[in-house]
């Protein structure tokens, strides 16, 4: 074979051998991108060594995780709750989703400042956006404080205004309990946002949500303590959530009627479940120490709990710190079950929303138990 023809053949061989890595990095790529109704991870493999477990683990496309660049302006949307009743921590959790996506279609810089009852940085720390803000950099700016609570009236305007004259000043302080971002994505200014394009309610939330949050150092470590005793022998982890409402220990609270999850009912469903899978877990988090104690008896084997106060953060004293870190565990325990059954709660209808599947997840209200899609963080009716 003459030198010219080596050469010829070298480089078809070359050329094959590229088109082949193409064609396999295309494969794994799309193979990890599809992610609407992808079941929940292998939490053993996600859990690093060098780092920290994130919901940008659960599901999000490579593509979707990135905020857009919000330091063309220096201006700022900060979600605040520090003195004033705010809701619980969903209520919250709506309220700085929302504010998060005005401020990327404002292109401000977001800020979180959330010190009731407890400082949310200590348990709750900035995953892809930094949202601790230096209060040196609000001085001297123009300021003002919107209040969008328990209503749609803020939704439907932020739907039909302009935005800019909206949030005009400097610095916007935010309060909401409420879901707006199905009423931002039809502002024009939506368009804006790239990463939210032709996503829908739900992703948006999710990604939202992997984007601003991981969990803190310390907290992790419990999540990991927690997820060893879960995972230890492969099996599958069945959870549910059952929101009671006014009792002994919630005495505050109010008495839930039409939608109070009846907990035998719960208990008869879930043994019928778990007999199929005999090395799996049982994680419950409820609002209700009673119920608590109810389920670790019927399954003495297979009950796992996140220890501290059952509390709601609205109710609780100042520096009820237990309690608070509890909530944030449980709610993000149910974002990695196999099986989930919700009750009709924006706690955890927002896990359900953030555990990114509605593969194996239900619904029960009093004594029924219905297989379901994913529902809007809010119970607000749009």
């Amino acid at each position: 074979m003459s030198v010219c023809q080596k050469m010829v053949s070298r480089r078809l061989y070359l050329l094959l051998a590229e088109t082949v890595l193409l064609l396999v990095l295309g494969y794994t790529f799309f193979q990890t991108t599809g992610t609407e109704n992808q079941s929940p991870i292998n939490h053993d493999q996600a859990v690093s060594t060098k780092g920290l477990l994130t919901m940008a683990q659960y599901g999000v496309p490579r593509d979707a995780t990135h905020p857009e660049n919000v330091n063309k302006v220096d201006k700022y949307i900060i979600y605040t709750c520090n003195d004033e009743s705010c809701g619980g921590l969903a209520d919250r959790q709506e309220g700085i989703i929302t504010s998060y996506i005005l401020s990327q279609m404002l292109k401000r810089n977001f800020g979180l400042s959330m010190e009731r009852p407890c400082n949310f940085s200590n348990y709750v720390i900035p995953n892809l956006v930094e949202w601790q803000i230096d209060e040196n950099m609000l001085k001297n700016r123009s300021r003002e404080k919107k209040v969008c609570m328990n209503g749609l009236a803020c939704g439907r305007k932020m739907k039909q205004s302009d935005l800019e004259k909206m949030f005009d000043k400097d610095v916007t302080f935010y309060k909401g309990n409420i879901d707006y971002v199905p009423f931002l994505m039809d502002n024009p200014l939506f368009g804006t946002v790239q990463w939210a394009q032709n996503k829908s309610h739900h992703e948006i939330y999710r990604i939202a949500f992997s984007q601003l949050f991981k969990l803190s150092p310390s907290t992790m470590s419990k999540y990991e303590s927690f997820n060893d005793k879960a995972r230890k022998e492969s099996g599958k982890l069945f959870c549910a959530h059952l929101r009671i409402g006014k009792s002994k220990n919630m005495p505050t609270d109010r008495f839930r009627t039409d939608d109070r999850p009846d907990p035998i009912t719960l208990i008869q469903f879930l043994k019928k479940k778990l007999q199929d899978f005999p090395s799996s877990k049982l994680f419950i988090a409820t609002d209700n120490d009673e119920v608590r104690f109810q389920f670790k008896d019927a399954f003495p084997l297979t009950f796992l709990d996140i220890k501290g106060n059952i509390t709601h953060i609205d109710q609780s004293g100042r520096n009820d710190c237990s309690g608070f870190e509890k909530g944030i565990l449980d709610q993000y325990v149910l974002t990695t079950c196999d099986t989930l059954v919700i009750s009709d709660s924006g706690f955890s209808r927002t896990a359900a929303v953030v555990r990114g599947t509605d593969n194996n997840l239900f619904i029960i209200y009093q004594k029924i138990i219905t297989q379901i899609k994913r529902m809007n963080p809010s119970r607000a009716k749009y």
